[in-house]
């Protein structure tokens, strides 16, 4: 029989069940048959925390870590440190004499359109 003082630490929801069902597995040996109300609550408590574990589960996955906070916030400093750089980068073009504003296009081109046919070609592969 479970006795009072005795109680073991329930960890989860698993230690509670199976606390609970051999408590009344012994109060029914104690009255001699089983007890159908007891166990039909018992089988409903057991549906119920089963649903809660999956919706825990899936609360768990929803839930962003406190290192993807830590990452967007190194992602937004790094955005705002090139979004400067460009700013910077279009000022020193602007004031550059005209052959160099040319030479700057052509070679954006350039690159643009190498990088267009890696991306394709990595496609096809």
């Amino acid at each position: 029989m479970v006795q009072q003082g005795a109680q073991p630490a329930l960890t989860s929801s698993t230690d509670m069940l199976k606390f609970m069902d051999d408590a009344l597995r012994e109060l029914e040996e104690a009255q001699g048959g089983q007890d159908p109300q007891a166990r039909a609550q018992l089988e409903k408590l057991r549906q119920q925390t089963a649903a809660l574990s999956r919706v825990e589960g899936q609360a768990q996955q929803l839930k962003p870590s406190s290192h993807a906070s830590v990452d967007e916030s190194a992602i937004a400093g790094q955005i705002d440190n090139l979004d400067g750089q460009l700013k910077n980068l279009e000022a020193s073009i602007a004031k550059a004499d005209p052959a160099t504003q040319q030479l700057f296009s052509q070679s954006t081109a350039l690159w643009l359109h190498e990088q267009q046919q890696q991306r394709q070609q990595d496609e096809h592969s």
